[in-house]
């Protein structure tokens, strides 16, 4: 996941003149420790750093990113659960590690293994087909499907992922088949795939929508999109789902309540700084930020829904 987005917000990141690396301030407070569990330059490290740039100054301290890539994202997630609980060491990271990991695998976590103190982004998809496309509407897919059983291919990053469960779901809600073909490259893998027509459709963010001869069919949010005001939502065309691709800031469980408060007031200062609403206006992410209460709710929501979609995909774990 941590991939998906990172040559756009790179660029962002460029054009907003922030660093790669945050140089340390002269704080006098204990430094905080924000766990990336992707690499340098993906997106879940993009939006740590710029986060980080406000939290800084909000909560008095240094802070320093250490970047913990490897197996899903679970090898930095696992650093993070078994951190001394004193709220001196936190994550920032795409969903995937702890809300569908610990259903494909035997982790030392689950999700009720961490705090969530906020969500700062959700990136928003969109089911797109190319512009020379016969279908017009996904009305156009869904009855195609259902006529032509399993002969329709989609896209994704791969099995197990957010665009490929999606899909999974959105199948089941129609009542149709079709076929999965996992494409190496993310997003731009994915449209190359498309525009090449070996496959007809693919859940995909949406910034790459205006740089593409492609079509969006309808979106996986629960309100249509100011970037794409005419493409309904899957929900409004009769089917009631929603995904998108979002982050967490989160702590290992056991942080005291008054610390947990702090860091989600700093998160929030930081979501609302010019640098960071520079950032989502730059790669379309719509400003939808949540705190702890709902953020935490959300995380157990999300993990229960993906363990019922992986289990219909025949993925987890025994």
């Amino acid at each position: 996941m941590a991939r998906l987005f990172a040559r756009p917000v790179m660029r962002a990141l460029a054009a907003l003149g922030l660093a790669v690396s945050l140089a340390p301030a002269a704080h006098a407070a204990d430094p905080l420790t924000l766990i990336v569990p992707w690499g340098a330059g993906g997106s879940s490290d993009v939006y740590a750093r710029t986060l980080a740039l406000s939290m800084e100054k909000t909560l008095g301290t240094d802070i320093v990113i250490l970047n913990r890539p490897g197996a899903a994202g679970t090898l930095g997630t696992t650093e993070v659960a078994r951190a001394k609980p004193d709220g001196n060491t936190v994550g920032v990271s795409a969903l995937a590690p702890f809300t569908m990991q610990p259903h494909l695998r035997h982790l030392a976590y689950d999700v009720s293994s961490f705090d969530y103190i906020c969500k700062p982004y959700s990136s928003p998809m969109a089911l797109v087909v190319s512009d020379d496309s016969d279908f017009k509407t996904l009305d156009d897919v869904i009855g195609y499907a259902k006529a032509h059983p399993g002969e329709l291919k989609y896209g994704s990053p791969g099995p197990g992922s957010l665009p490929h469960l999606a899909m999974v779901e959105l199948g089941q809600k129609a009542g149709v088949e079709w076929t999965h073909l996992p494409t190496q490259g993310g997003d731009t893998g994915n449209v190359r795939n498309l525009l090449g027509h070996h496959i007809d459709m693919v859940p995909i963010q949406i910034v790459p929508i205006a740089s593409n001869p492609i079509r969006p069919l309808a979106v996986f949010t629960d309100e249509r999109l100011a970037d794409l005001p005419d493409v309904p939502t899957v929900k409004e065309l009769g089917y009631d789902m929603a995904h998108v691709i979002w982050g967490a800031m989160f702590a290992p469980k056991g942080v005291d309540p008054a610390r947990l408060a702090q860091l989600e007031d700093a998160c929030a200062a930081a979501v609302a700084s010019d640098e960071y609403q520079s950032l989502l206006e730059t790669v379309k992410v719509p400003d939808l930020y949540t705190g702890m209460d709902e953020t935490n709710s959300f995380a157990v929501e999300e993990s229960d829904k993906f363990k019922r979609l992986l289990a219909a995909a025949g993925m987890t774990q025994q």
